[in-house]
């Protein structure tokens, strides 16, 4: 029987018609950078190796979601600038990441550093 598993990075699904509540309160980079990253538009622009595996256009190393949200070394400036200080403590991995994306109070700052993220990956992508 085929049965469709969650990952931490999936949406609860709706229970009410309309906009989230979050939307409303949001500019056009906070919104943008989450959407970009949430649907996974950044899996189809981007670098493979022989294997078919993702290669982060920044520093070269594997690419996934925690590696964007929390490993990559050549986006470190940008996460200290936008992103509360205890993710940064953390160990950056899944639950860590987890809370950063469904905590209401981070997703104005994590908006600016998924905009960030993209505008920059795609510069380097069509260079």
């Amino acid at each position: 029987m085929y049965r469709k598993t969650l990952t931490v990075f999936t949406k609860r699904p709706k229970t009410r018609l309309g906009k989230e509540s979050y939307i409303l309160n949001l500019g056009f980079k906070e919104k943008s950078g989450p959407a970009w990253f949430r649907l996974g538009a950044w899996k189809f622009v981007n670098i493979s190796d022989d294997h078919d595996m993702r290669i982060c256009p920044m520093c070269g190393n594997f690419e996934d979601e925690i590696h964007i949200l929390g490993k990559c070394n050549d986006l470190e400036y940008w996460r200290r600038q936008l992103l509360p200080e205890r993710f940064l403590n953390s160990n950056r991995e899944r639950l860590a990441c987890y809370e950063l994306l469904v905590n209401p109070e981070n997703w104005i700052n994590l908006g600016k550093f998924l905009d960030k993220t993209r505008k920059i990956r795609t510069t380097l992508i069509h260079e």
